[in-house]
């Protein structure tokens, strides 16, 4: 079965303060789609059902607050870089053996120019 292609639509005065007062755009936030991405509701409000998800466009890891309107209509509420927890929670979950590899890189000793004690 193909896989589905999604759509996308938001305010557009959201969208202007949305770059304004996180420098992002919603075409941006739109591109989080294309790869693995984190997901989880957002329950910090009694609304519509929203999604909160981390993903990443290029080398940044970007938090996009969405709502489904249909089966493939994606409707972006908003959207800011990630903070560094939530990228290494992402590049965690989404990376798993580039961790472990990290993980052992940092078990091993290294020389800095100073003698280890």
């Amino acid at each position: 079965m193909p896989e589905r292609e999604l759509e996308f639509e938001w305010d557009q005065a959201k969208a202007r303060s949305n770059l304004d007062k996180h420098g992002v755009s919603f075409f941006t936030a739109a591109s989080i789609f294309r790869n693995e991405r984190l997901e989880r509701i957002d329950d910090r409000e009694e609304y519509e059902i929203r999604w909160i998800a981390l993903g990443r466009v290029a080398s940044e890891v970007y938090r996009v607050t969405y709502t489904w309107r249909d089966e493939n209509l994606v409707r972006i509420i908003s959207a800011q870089r990630a903070s560094k927890d939530e990228e290494e929670v992402h590049c965690r979950a989404v990376f798993p053996s580039r961790n472990r590899d990290y993980a052992r890189a940092r078990q091993r000793p290294h020389s800095l120019g100073r003698s280890a004690r």
